[in-house]
């Protein structure tokens, strides 16, 4: 593939997942003009077939390895609960298919540097879909971070509240609430925020942390009864990230009422704030008497349809660099060498959390 100008030179895909994998993945492949999604896997043939018929994929299957065995395929996305993303990822890898998985990368540390170095061996593109990267108020508060509009840094928090986790039976037992399936929030939300952390300081030093379950049972849909979560719906931790900055990371899932994500930045020359990745706002001490909107230049904003799901554009945003990568032969970032660091902090705070003492990270 050199350009996206004709249908022949469209790499043609195959999603693994029918969740985030047809809502959000398989609408943004086909309206990307390097990209051509023509297999779709899901776990139940009715409602995978269902799925597609609704899409018009051209074929659906309930075997995964049909798709990475597929010599029409190209690309592979996996779409699956992170139990499943180290077997598929590295199968396909080993079958010479490129390779976006899902977020986190995989269960545990030692499951991330086996997919990594599987696909550095590969020389394919692999790719870790974190496109919260490409939002367009997120992009323009890293540029600002990065020119110095806060100067020094004393304080950085995020903090996410939602009850999005907080009725049992509506929002009931599947692989969210399972550890073995890598279910959780740390995981699940996390990962985007633990990203925009590393991205924004290069490093993170040393973690403490805690993750608690709220609720302790949520209903089984299948059985008709109550049970037990295992993976936490709330965490919060401190980051060392060097100097005298102070790093703050809460989400909590389980808060009636509550609705809103916040990401403060105080420092020695101005403070930023975004709120809901919608409204950023600043001042600079000196010249300006209050906090003012601050609008988002025109080459971070990315083109939205009426009525279509607000991560379709980001999305789209991460598919133009990994056609980019699959054109220069190499993994753009964010790859999986990024997963891995921020696979190491999640495994950090678990750890942090259970032995109630502060984790360096090697």
């Amino acid at each position: 593939m050199t350009t996206p100008d004709g249908d022949t030179n469209k790499l043609k895909v195959g999603i693994i997942g029918t969740g985030f994998g047809s809502v959000v993945q398989f609408p943004s492949f086909k309206q990307h003009p390097s990209f051509d999604p023509i297999i779709l896997s899901g776990k139940h043939k009715s409602k995978t077939e269902k799925i597609g018929k609704r899409l018009g994929v051209e074929k659906t299957t309930t075997n995964w390895e049909e798709i990475i065995n597929d010599p029409e395929i190209d690309v592979v996305s996996v779409a699956t609960p992170p139990n499943l993303h180290k077997q598929m990822t590295i199968v396909a890898l080993e079958a010479g298919k490129h390779v976006l998985c899902e977020k986190p990368l995989a269960l545990n540390l030692e499951e991330a540097e086996m997919m990594l170095e599987a696909a550095e061996e590969s020389g394919l593109v692999a790719m870790l879909d974190l496109e919260f990267r490409f939002m367009p108020s997120r992009a323009y508060l890293l540029e600002l971070i990065n020119s110095g509009y806060c100067g020094e840094i004393f304080q950085f928090d995020i903090s996410i509240k939602n009850p999005s986790r907080l009725n049992p039976r509506s929002k009931g037992y599947n692989w969210w609430s399972s550890t073995d399936y890598g279910g959780g929030i740390l995981a699940a939300l996390g990962t985007h925020y633990i990203d925009f952390i590393l991205t924004a300081f290069g490093k993170i030093n040393a973690v403490v942390g805690r993750t608690e379950i709220h609720v302790p049972k949520r209903l089984n849909k299948l059985t008709g009864k109550m049970k037990k979560v295992t993976a936490d719906d709330s965490f919060s931790c401190l980051l060392d990230v060097g100097d005298s900055t102070q790093v703050s990371l809460k989400i909590n899932t389980t808060t009636a009422y509550a609705r809103g994500i916040k990401i403060e930045i105080y420092g020695s020359e101005g403070t930023l704030l975004l709120l809901d990745d919608q409204t950023l706002v600043g001042g600079k001490i000196g010249s300006d008497k209050k906090l003012k909107q601050l609008n988002v230049p025109l080459k971070y904003i990315l083109e939205k349809s009426e009525g279509q799901h607000d991560l379709i554009p980001p999305f789209k945003a991460l598919l133009s660099e990994f056609a980019m990568g699959v054109n220069r032969g190499s993994s753009p970032h964010p790859n999986l060498k990024d997963g891995l660091k921020i696979q190491e902090i999640i495994d950090a705070i678990r750890e942090s959390s259970e032995k109630q003492k502060w984790v360096d990270i090697k």
